[in-house]
């Protein structure tokens, strides 16, 4: 039991004379015990006529609503099936590191030609990008409307899971049989091993499919999770 609370410490530079050098994370101890603890412990409805009671993804999407991490395309619809634009997951996951107190700082200058600076999605996606968790399609493009597959959804959290545990996250033994067309498969082994996106049942990960707004939700929600569990932020 010992080994398994030491396994578990948030190292901090500053401790002095203990014998784990950090501080104790019951998040953490739990989920590595096997008992999830989850960002959200509330399922409220949430008012938004195109997410269904009995939708899959209701509490994940009435949970990033209400930590402010994402709202409804309009406001009664939250645009569940619509395609989710790479404008969009990088505010989603900035808005997620914001609410664990470890977001990027925002740069006083844009590099993104085709971002305005007047976008909602602007501070999210250059403040995300001066540290690499999101890319553009070139030096100064972004294409902040094109809509992301589940490949490059993998890669933006698997990114934002390093960054803040400054290079925790191993690449783990999940296998997808449909990832010969993807050039580096170690970032979606990354997000696998932490749980925030899953393969397929006939095991296929399915990594050039576009991801919707609804299964977004889904999956950034299991990323606070895992903030939870790493000690960075209170279930709500």
């Amino acid at each position: 039991m010992a080994d398994t609370v030491r396994a578990t410490v948030r190292p901090l530079s500053l401790v002095g004379d203990t014998r784990s050098g950090g501080l104790m994370r019951a998040p953490a101890l739990l989920d590595h015990l096997g008992t999830r603890v989850p960002a959200c412990t509330t399922t409220d409805d949430v008012a938004f006529t195109d997410v269904r009671s009995d939708s899959v993804h209701h509490d994940a999407v009435s949970c990033m609503v209400a930590l402010g991490v994402t709202v409804g395309t309009t406001s009664t619809t939250y645009g569940s099936e619509e395609g989710l634009t790479r404008a969009q997951i990088a505010t989603m996951t900035f808005r997620a590191l914001q609410r664990a107190g470890v977001a990027p700082p925002i740069p006083a200058t844009g590099r993104f030609t085709d971002v305005p600076t007047v976008s909602i999605h602007r501070d999210a996606i250059e403040a995300l990008a001066a540290v690499g968790i999101v890319y553009g399609t070139s030096t100064w493009i972004f294409e902040p409307s094109r809509i992301v597959t589940r490949e490059e959804f993998a890669g933006v959290v698997a990114r934002a899971a390093e960054y803040v545990t400054a290079g925790e996250v191993r690449p783990g033994s999940a296998t997808f049989i449909d990832l010969a067309s993807v050039s580096d498969p170690l970032e979606i082994r990354k997000a696998a091993w932490i749980r925030v996106i899953l393969g397929k049942a006939d095991g296929t990960f399915d990594p050039e499919t576009a991801v919707r707004r609804d299964q977004a939700a889904s999956m950034v929600t299991r990323l606070l999770d895992r903030l939870t569990q790493h000690g960075l932020m209170d279930a709500a």
